[in-house]
């Protein structure tokens, strides 16, 4: 049951009914019946069988973490059993490919593992809850209902967003009593979600896949303009799931974290993952990050370089190890490929560090020279760099082999060929009113994204008169509906994160 078809929105539309016609106490048994319909909807069996065996070690782990004297055991026991699922599923064929195929000389694909759709989200928040339970933050949940109902909620398992328990626990089990304005405003959401994913995603592939399905044969400022629109393309078809998905929990009145604040905005590569992909980076630094810099071995190593390189010295080398693992274990996360090691990970990992190194000499430069960097002109400049950054790890994230994304690379270099956006070139791809439309809607998503940094746009357009508003409610429902990519003779775009 994909969440952009009429299925999905007829389901919600019941199930949300439901939700407010039951008493408040017996609400979340209702969010739970839609969680199991929809999963023996969604046709993933092996997703499902996946999710129960993985949600019932996670809570009896927790309830065993609480209960013995071998806390540690029962920690680590589940720790490793819930691993062990989602490295055998992500990455038993990478393992194979690299580590066994090279020395036996063989690509046989008896090795090849179908991974549930969904899983890496899923594990991240159970073992979060799990983490949480061992660091006693608080006490496990004893009903398995309302566990799995935590565990599973069914708009976040596919892309997220990922939560800690207290923040979606409080919400789910809460008494909500139906409200108009919060009930638009999650359509609202829903409707600007699907523009994103309908009107500018899936007609930005018909320009991208073709592109890249053969890069050494698209050379110069048509493979440019391709990263350029698979960057936006990205955006969003992510940003626009997680529209859905919050939409969707506004309409059962669960407000949901946000994971986007205008990512492509952000003036250097940290606040550029401040921006993108917020959830998944606030459970790896609290996770990962925080572990790591409090670790035994950490400990001694940074003493150990204090000694020999001085106080400053030791504790930079430190955090720069602490930040190599992080960002490796986030490459690694997006995939068992060396692409998204480096294009994901590491590559980061060497902006972050080299900028923190150049950092003084950066300082002295901008003294020296006398430059305002409250200017808008060097407030753009950074914003352009930051973004032709991200272009470049999102060339290894869209390439399958680091040879394909080595041919891309070579075939931007050596080409000046400016008359592809005046000769035709461009309309062997897109027509001129797809490509006049994917711009126009383009400019009004990157708009929107600035107004939302300083304004409630669903709040100002509340307080319009009710002809202005339900007026743009219908712009945004026909612009869907007239200009979404969907319908017969369509290859339907399965969201991109949803692979992860």
């Amino acid at each position: 049951m994909g969440i952009t078809t009429f299925r999905f929105f007829c389901f919600l539309g019941i199930a949300s009914i439901l939700y407010y016609l039951v008493r408040p106490r017996q609400q979340w048994k209702i969010l739970l019946l839609a969680n199991i319909v929809f999963y023996i909807g969604s046709g993933q069996n092996k997703l499902n069988w996946f999710i129960l065996f993985t949600s019932l070690s996670v809570y009896f782990g927790a309830m065993a973490i609480e209960g013995t004297k071998h806390k540690s055991l029962a920690f680590y026991s589940t720790l490793a059993l819930n691993l062990g699922f989602l490295i055998y599923f992500k990455y038993f064929n990478f393992f194979i490919q690299e580590l066994i195929n090279p020395f036996l000389n063989t690509h046989h694909l008896w090795y090849n593992i179908l991974m549930p759709v969904g899983i890496s989200f899923y594990t991240l928040q159970t073992l979060g809850y799990l983490i949480d339970i061992k660091r006693e933050m608080y006490p496990a949940e004893r009903n398995y209902g309302r566990f799995f109902l935590f565990a599973t909620f069914f708009p976040t398992v596919l892309q997220g967003p990922i939560h800690k328990h207290q923040d979606l626990q409080s919400q789910l089990f809460a008494h909500h009593q139906f409200d108009w304005q919060r009930y638009c405003f999650g359509i609202q959401r829903i409707l600007w979600g699907l523009f994103k994913k309908l009107v500018i995603a899936d007609r930005l592939a018909l320009f991208v896949d073709p592109v890249f399905a053969d890069p050494q044969y698209n050379v110069g400022w048509i493979m440019v303009l391709a990263i350029v629109a698979f960057a936006i393309q990205l955006y969003a078809d992510f940003s626009g799931c997680m529209d859905i998905v919050i939409g969707a929990g506004e309409m059962f009145g669960i407000k949901m974290t946000e994971n986007f604040r205008a990512p492509f905005f952000s003036r250097s590569i940290q606040e550029y993952w401040q921006r993108w992909h917020i959830t998944l980076g606030i459970w790896l630094k609290e996770y990962i990050l925080y572990s790591v810099m409090k670790s035994n071995w950490l400990q001694k190593l940074t003493s150990w370089n204090k000694e020999r390189f001085g106080k400053k010295a030791g504790n930079k080398i430190s955090t720069y190890m602490a930040l190599f693992i992080l960002w490796f274990v986030v490459g690694f996360w997006h995939g068992a490929s060396w692409n998204f090691i480096i294009g994901t990970g590491l590559l980061h990992w060497f902006y972050i560090t080299f900028g923190d190194v150049a950092m003084p000499w950066r300082k002295k430069a901008v003294e020296k020279l006398k430059i305002n960097t409250e200017a808008f002109s060097f407030k753009a400049m950074q914003i352009v760099r930051t973004f032709i950054f991200v272009c470049i790890g999102f060339v290894f994230f869209r390439t399958k082999t680091l040879a394909d994304a080595g041919n891309v690379f070579k075939s931007i270099t050596f080409d000046n060929n400016f008359w592809i956006f005046f000769d035709g070139e461009l309309l062997e791809f897109m027509n001129k009113q797809d490509w006049t439309l994917v711009i126009c809607a383009t400019i009004v998503l990157f708009t929107a994204d600035t107004m939302r940094l300083k304004v409630s746009l669903r709040e100002k357009i509340a307080e319009l008169d009710i002809v202005s508003r339900w007026f743009i409610y219908f712009t945004a429902l026909f612009s869907v509906v007239i200009f979404g990519m969907y319908g017969p003779g369509y290859d339907v775009k399965k969201f991109i994160y949803g692979a992860f």
